[in-house]
């Protein structure tokens, strides 16, 4: 019979938002040393549990191979304790106490995870990304749209970076996004994660104007003004149409084209 592990999905979770939060940048074992105690302990019991098991196997077949046959009674104590191990309900129990030992555990890195302030232990990487990517912004010179144009100018290294960064923020919106819904992050009803990472999500959007390149995104995040927290002004959702987001990409479009010219860079 199978057995049902309370916390299995939960974990699962866990350990998808857990690496996240390390390819963000955020040492885990600092941020979150109590999960991380409670799934090493997990780990370590299932290590056992499949020791137990590869003995208990080997063991079997070993045992009236090497077995001293001049004692019978230690023979016979021996085989009757191997057949009770046999036994397919003594070993699914066995089984059972292992799996349900490291669940426990898995709950309770869940359980840790959720009590934490996870807002508090990504800022310090937040503000570090978002410092870099409003000073791209004010570094690289408007019109640039790519690392040939970045290294004409003198600012390769600083627009590689930006690329970096711009992944980064895209990563943490998403996190926000994945723990508001999972109902570990409680931003508020129907709040968008921009709403957390910004001061201005309206101007945000407005710059952005439906482009991921990196330096429209640096761009955006400084006009956003970019600070982690709860939001507590009213949510107003984004209600541009599609039209009026064609009209703002045009326009951006148009100004960086113009700006390029006045850099001496080709069309992109």
């Amino acid at each position: 019979m199978a057995n049902y592990l309370v916390n299995e999905s939960k974990h699962l979770d866990l350990i998808e938002w857990l690496d996240t939060i390390e390819d963000i940048g955020v040492n885990i074992a600092d941020a979150f040393p109590g999960v991380i105690a409670a799934n090493e302990r997990a780990h370590r019991i299932l290590k056992i549990k499949e020791k137990a098991h590869q003995a208990h196997t080997a063991g079997r077949r070993r045992l009236l191979a090497t077995i001293n046959l001049d004692d019978e009674d230690a023979v016979i104590v021996a085989v009757d304790r191997a057949a009770h191990a046999q036994n397919t309900e003594h070993a699914a129990n066995v089984a059972n106490l292992y799996d349900n030992a490291a669940d426990e555990l898995h709950g309770d890195a869940v359980r840790i995870f959720r009590r934490s302030d996870i807002l508090a232990i990504l800022r310090p990487r937040f503000d570090e990304v978002a410092a870099r990517i409003v000073e791209a912004a004010e570094t690289i010179p408007y019109g640039v749209m790519s690392i040939g144009d970045a290294a004409r100018l003198g600012h390769g290294d600083t627009y590689t970076q930006l690329e970096r960064d711009a992944q980064t923020w895209r990563a943490i919106a998403d996190l926000i996004s994945t723990l508001h819904q999972a109902g570990v992050l409680d931003l508020g009803r129907d709040y968008h994660p921009f709403e957390a990472m910004l001061e201005d999500v309206q101007a945000y959007w407005d710059t952005l104007a439906s482009s991921g390149r990196p330096m429209r995104v640096a761009r955006a995040v400084a006009a956003g003004r970019p600070n982690l927290h709860i939001p507590t002004e009213p949510h107003i959702p984004y209600g541009n149409t599609s039209d009026q987001d064609r009209w703002a990409s045009e326009d951006a479009n148009a100004a960086e084209k113009t700006a390029r010219a006045a850099l001496g860079l080709t069309d992109y």
